[in-house]
């Protein structure tokens, strides 16, 4: 099948979802070559990817991965494509554990650096966690912590029959955009931040077409992958079917706007005592981010009725140190 999808796209056709799951099934199976592999993406690059294609990859990719059956209906991932460039601090991770604090369910997915120096895995580890626990005792953390943490190569090991053709053709691809869209718990409800404009549509489509509920797929004016407090944000909200364009400011949320690169990060170590000093209630352009990005994502769990609602209780979720306690406890758990 891949072969034939190959053919399709380079003869400027377009390849049905089914077929588009069957050729990632090849991939995910073990059965294509590189050449192959490397022939698909790079024709669908070349003349741009369309919902229907992704959402087939989605698809195959969900199924091939390692699940996670989840007690909360309304559980949350919050996540980034990466490859803004921007070397930020890890914020959706940050967001994630202060979210799961104030009540959501969170069922973050994520690995190592790729673009940058920390990735959500590199920083979770520097804070003591052991990132994979395996499948059984994440799905605990989740269930009784209300946070849980899946790191992507336990959770999709199929995928390492792509990794060489995409190492060695060093683009971007549509593969990197599939890891958000395949989070192994299922959850319906995300906020996900992209690398561009150009991919915010594209994905919001999918992930509608893909079963999700309350999605938000944002990206900022001063380029990030996230909700940003240095420039407006533009964002697609997916709601029960129907989709809303909109954009929001820091200030919307009672926030300051900072100077661009306000939320620059470094290295596992570096971004750790970041993230300790934002958890300590330190005031800070990361804190404020962070509260950002949260209270989107309690604003997509039906936690609160808007991101600004959201940024207040997640500044409670802080100042009352249940953030500290809930990622104190979640590294204590995640080593039995």
């Amino acid at each position: 099948m891949i072969q034939e999808c190959i053919k399709i796209i380079t003869s400027g056709g377009f390849v049905t979802a089914d077929d588009a799951s069957a050729a990632m099934d090849c991939i995910m199976d073990g059965q294509a070559t590189p050449a192959q592999i490397a022939g698909l993406i790079i024709a669908l690059k070349q003349r741009g990817e369309t919902a229907e294609e992704v959402a087939g990859f989605v698809r195959s990719m969900r199924k091939h991965s390692v699940k996670i059956e989840l007690d909360d209906t309304e559980a949350v991932d919050g996540v980034g494509t990466g490859g803004d460039g921007a070397h930020t601090f890890n914020v959706s991770t940050a967001s994630a554990i202060v979210a799961a604090a104030a009540g959501v369910t969170v069922a973050k997915h994520g690995n190592r650096s790729v673009s940058s120096k920390c990735g959500s895995a590199d920083l979770l580890e520097a804070t003591g966690g052991e990132i994979d626990p395996g499948p059984k005792q994440v799905q605990t953390n989740i269930n009784k912590i209300g946070f849980g943490f899946m790191f992507a190569p336990r959770f999709h090991p199929a995928m390492k029959y792509a990794a060489g053709p995409r190492k060695e053709l060093g683009v971007r691809t549509v593969f990197n955009i599939l890891g958000p869209m395949t989070n192994p718990a299922s959850v319906k409800r995300q906020v996900t931040g992209v690398y561009g404009p150009e991919v915010m549509g594209l994905m919001a489509e999918v992930l509608e077409m893909t079963g999700s509920l309350h999605v938000l797929v944002a990206h900022s004016r001063d380029g990030l992958d996230e909700f940003s407090v240095c420039a407006p944000t533009d964002y697609i909200e997916i709601r029960n079917g129907n989709r809303y364009e909109r954009t929001i400011s820091p200030e919307d949320c009672g926030l300051k706007c900072y100077p661009d690169g306000s939320l620059v990060g470094g290295d596992s170590k570096h971004n750790a005592k970041i993230l300790n000093s934002v958890l300590q209630c330190d005031k800070s352009p990361y804190r404020d981010a962070v509260l950002l990005n949260a209270g989107a994502m309690l604003y997509v769990a039906g936690k609160v009725d808007s991101i600004a609602s959201g940024v207040v209780k997640s500044a409670e979720s802080i100042d009352n140190s249940s953030a500290r306690a809930l990622l104190d406890r979640w590294c204590k758990s995640s080593h039995r």
